[in-house]
């Protein structure tokens, strides 16, 4: 093995890497991407309210385009449809098909487990560390 500086960013990086490696896998036999599933599961969580693009934009800090690109995937998958916007006729509002009301509860389980597995061998103290410690990093490179 190559010797190299210890530096935060190597660590963060392959920890994203594997975490991509291992939602991809887990994803893949409903044959969804991380990214679609992150929409996917905000919509899920917040059934009881109106979800708009801009509000996902906003959510995961991501283009117009890109977010159109991945309602556009999903709706082509058969799990969202944009339906009209009682508030504002300019807009549409993202809603969760039967489908994916029906793979709902597998589909957070199985995000359930591999957050789980992410935790392993975390005592809480150090998982809110951890937190603490992310939230500061992420602060840092957003300024």
């Amino acid at each position: 093995m190559l010797n190299q500086r210890n530096r935060i960013g190597i660590y963060l990086k392959e920890a994203a890497i594997e975490f991509d490696k291992k939602s991809n896998v887990l994803l893949a036999q409903f044959q969804l991407t991380q990214p679609q599933f992150n929409l996917l599961s905000c919509l899920m969580v917040n059934q009881d309210r109106a979800v708009r693009q801009v509000d996902l934009e906003k959510q995961f800090k991501l283009s117009s385009p890109t977010v159109t690109r991945l309602l556009h995937q999903l709706e082509t998958k058969g799990f969202v449809k944009r339906i009209p916007n009682p508030d504002d006729a300019r807009s549409k509002q993202i809603a969760l098909t039967a489908k994916a009301l029906a793979k709902q509860d597998v589909l957070l389980d199985s995000a359930d487990q591999l957050e789980t597995d992410i935790r392993t061998g975390l005592s809480d103290s150090e998982l809110k560390s951890g937190i603490n410690f992310m939230k500061k990093v992420l602060k840092n490179l957003e300024n």
